[in-house]
């Protein structure tokens, strides 16, 4: 139970502290705390590689001049980050720029997000599991390995009913492929996962996309156990609590929808390569109150202060603490305008 909400001046540097506090419930061995700021992130993300069915390749959304490959980008230039797209074709431009006429210098158009295509049991349709190991030296993949993987897959696995028992099991063997691959990005590429968007087809489609995107969680915890840096992105719930408003039919986003689909990518992508302090120790074998300090931090936020128990080495629980800055404390002083008593009134966000 850490301490409230606070902001933590500094002394003239450009470092301050923040005091942590709390109880623990159980043996612990120690108490760490380090600081994440989601809106400060790594811009710098390099090579975007988008591998899915029709939804990211856009060709059935109603969309000529979209697709969440293009909404994706724009929330990236306006965000000021370093980019581009790879992959191993270039289906669906979507209103993408152009910028060369070779693969190594087409920096926006290349993607592998193959309509009609499944996991990996095929049913006729295109297994996006057999077809890593050839797309991987062709298109812009061949000069460009890619540095962030964002899949959304299992659509047409649960449209069809190919073997949707053992849909989550393909995900794990399909990212095992790509990390299999010789020339990858060093260090390895991110790799991001969605739970798929609603099918509204039939109430047993609708339940089939429930149950997969109920198995993923524990698909992703095994290959973060392996050491493996894959993140699960949720791309049904927003979707599926306005399907009239944000699907172009029973299966596919309209362009509403994928600038949803491309938000989420974009949240999920800032919150992976949020910076972060190291963590620190804080307490050392607490019994029940312990309080320290975490220190170096640099001046700015709003942080989240994640601050989390150690048994034997494992953490045990983890709390984190919203909106803590660093920085200097300003006082406003004036008449009612500055007292916010102004008839429109500015709300804390």
């Amino acid at each position: 139970a850490p301490v409230t909400r606070q902001v933590v001046q500094r002394d003239g540097s450009n470092l301050g502290s923040i005091p942590v506090a709390g109880t623990v419930g159980g043996p612990t061995d120690r108490v760490e705390a380090r600081a994440v700021a989601p809106p400060l992130y790594d811009k710098n993300l390099g090579a975007i590689w988008f591998i899915g069915d029709s939804i990211t390749q856009s060709n059935a959304d109603g969309d000529g001049n979209g697709s969440p490959r293009k909404s994706l980008y724009d929330l990236l230039v306006a965000d000021g980050a370093s980019f581009s797209f790879t992959g191993h074709f270039t289906a669906n431009i979507d209103g993408l720029p152009a910028t060369g006429g070779t693969a190594a210098t087409n920096l926006y158009h290349y993607h592998s997000g193959v309509s009609g295509s499944v996991i990996g049991a095929s049913g006729g349709r295109t297994n996006m599991t057999a077809g890593i190991p050839g797309w991987w030296n062709s298109g812009r993949l061949a000069s460009t390995r890619p540095n962030v993987v964002l899949i959304m897959l299992g659509t047409n696995d649960i449209d069809i009913n190919a073997d949707v028992a053992n849909a989550p099991s393909r995900m794990k063997l399909l990212v095992d492929t790509i990390l299999a691959q010789v020339g990858r990005s060093d260090p390895d590429p991110a790799i991001f996962v969605a739970q798929i968007t609603p099918n509204t087809g039939t109430a047993a489609k609708r339940q089939r996309v429930v149950d997969f995107n109920n198995a993923l969680p524990a698909v992703i915890s095994t290959l973060q156990g392996e050491g493996k840096d894959v993140t699960l992105v949720d791309q049904f719930t927003l979707i599926n609590a306005n399907t009239g408003g944000l699907m172009q039919d029973y299966v596919h986003t309209n362009a509403a929808g994928n600038d949803v689909l491309a938000s989420q990518w974009f949240e999920a992508i800032k919150t992976r390569f949020a910076i972060t302090t190291p963590w620190q120790t804080i307490a050392t074998n607490p019994t029940e109150a312990f309080s320290g300090t975490l220190t170096d931090v640099e001046a700015g936020g709003w942080y989240s202060v994640e601050v989390r128990t150690i048994f034997n080495e494992s953490p045990v629980e983890t709390v984190t603490i919203d909106k803590v800055g660093v920085g200097d404390i300003y006082d406003t002083c004036g008449q009612s305008n500055a007292a916010n008593l102004s008839l429109i009134h500015i709300s804390e966000p």
